[in-house]
């Protein structure tokens, strides 16, 4: 499977099976809300934020910022 990702340029597996940043401290203010919108830019077609939000248990987190998350 990993053979098949190579063969992809880099923002077409990109798009297929994500990111996930190591580390960081941008968007502590934001909300949950906001920083699904802004990772959602980094992709060609974005999945609905508010599904994401739901698919990952974080509706009544929607308006909290994101520093306030443990």
């Amino acid at each position: 499977m990993l053979t098949e990702y190579k063969k992809l340029k880099k923002t077409k597996w990109r798009n297929k099976i994500g990111i996930v940043l190591q580390n960081t401290k941008d968007g502590q203010d934001l909300t949950v809300m906001e920083m699904v919108c802004n990772f959602a830019t980094y992709y060609k077609n974005p999945r609905n934020p508010m599904e994401v939000i739901e698919a990952v248990g974080l509706q009544e987190k929607v308006n909290t910022r994101i520093e306030k998350l443990s």
